[in-house]
């Protein structure tokens, strides 16, 4: 665990240190930590790092080969979620519509993710069709930060499974209607698809080896480059509503006005969860008009 008292080691698993979190803007690391050091963590912030020689670099110096790997803060927000179905899911998706940029000035320095998605019981993965808006940390980047964007992922949540992985990016406007679709094909590979409804643009990812999905959730990601209170500034200006949400499982379909979503709210930055009758549900904070 991480708090104020004690330690968070992470083994890098991959060449570089950096494919675990990049610097804001996906600026490359020419002098990166090797495969094997263990870097250590104290409150949010890397406090040193061991090669695999045993030398040991503290500080400033260690931050910097880590290419500012904990100096985020952040993560799901405001989100809905069910309980895990006994039944493997084999499909799911989703619409909602671009909504307003968020209040945040600084791009680089905030990252706003919006999302259906999957999960297995262990959360080892996560795919999602994601509407983004700043700098990820991983897959193809567009030349504005200032923008939102939509891609496919697949994110692993251990530093040992390495980077994301995700799709082309396609570049959206705040009104176009969106769809999201995780799909389980019959030769077991997954096929996540973000879709531009207005235009019938899309952008695929093709995900092989993934354990049975599970848990599906819908939400609102937020990560800042500066302080907590910076991460408020990156909720969209606007609520944003998932709708005609289609599960199935290996037992079939389940009407959306049966799922049973569970309300995930954020009391920091007055973030809301509203559930229609119908299956709606609709993510908003305190920023959204």
């Amino acid at each position: 665990h991480e708090d104020e008292t004690s330690v968070l080691q992470v083994r890098a698993a991959m060449p570089l240190v950096q494919t675990l979190v990049l610097p804001p803007g996906g600026a490359s690391c020419s002098s990166c930590l090797p495969n094997g050091s263990i870097v250590s963590m104290h409150s949010s912030k890397v406090s040193h790092a061991t090669m695999p020689n045993g030398t040991r670099i503290e500080g400033g110096m260690a931050q910097k080969l880590t290419g500012g790997m904990g100096s985020w803060v952040g993560g799901w927000r405001t989100y809905a979620e069910t309980a895990k179905y006994a039944d493997p899911i084999t499909w799911f998706s989703a619409e909602f519509e671009v909504p307003e940029e968020p209040k945040a000035t600084d791009s680089s320095k905030t990252i706003t993710y919006i999302f259906p998605g999957l999960e297995d019981v262990d959360h080892d993965w996560i795919l999602q069709p994601v509407l983004q808006w700043g700098s990820a940390a991983c897959g193809p980047h567009p030349p504005k930060q200032d923008q939102w964007t939509y891609q496919s992922y697949m994110v692993p949540k251990g530093p040992s499974v390495g980077c994301s992985h995700a799709s082309s990016y396609l570049p959206v406007k705040v009104g176009q209607k969106l769809r999201g679709e995780m799909e389980l094909m019959q030769d077991g590979r997954w096929r996540v698809t973000s879709t531009v409804a207005d235009t019938g643009a899309s952008t695929t990812l093709l995900i092989a080896g993934a354990k049975p999905q599970r848990v599906p959730v819908l939400t609102i990601e937020l990560d800042s480059a500066t302080t907590p209170s910076t991460v408020c500034d990156a909720y969209p200006q606007s609520p944003v509503t998932f709708s005609k949400v289609h599960l199935k499982t290996t037992a079939g379909p389940i009407p959306s006005s049966n799922v049973q979503w569970q309300k995930k709210e954020d009391s920091e930055c007055s973030g809301h969860v509203r559930i229609s009758n119908h299956g709606d549900v609709t993510l908003s904070s305190g920023a959204a008009r």
